[in-house]
């Protein structure tokens, strides 16, 4: 199984961003110690950082191997359909 996640900035409640993960714990701490790549993502982490706080992860979807790809797409989509401002770089 494979987890579409997304973070939550704790200051706001606005979801932030839509990922895909096999291990939770794993993937916060890669996002916390993340230093390129998506430079708008690292930078909003950054911020929180030194608040002193730390995005939220919560898992919004199980989903088979196979299929994750589709589900992150539809989730993203959805998402930004909702409103939310999304860090992705990509749909």
């Amino acid at each position: 199984m494979v987890y579409i996640y997304i973070l939550i900035d704790p200051l706001t409640d606005d979801v932030r961003y839509c990922g895909k993960t096999n291990n939770i714990k794993v993937r916060i701490a890669g996002h916390l110690k993340e230093k390129r790549s998506n430079k708008d993502k690292i930078d909003w982490v950054k911020t929180l950082k030194s608040q002193k706080v730390k995005p939220k992860l919560c898992v919004i979807d199980e989903v088979s191997d196979e299929d994750w790809s589709f589900w992150e797409k539809c989730w993203i989509s959805q998402l930004k359909c909702w409103g939310f401002d999304l860090l992705n770089k990509t749909n």
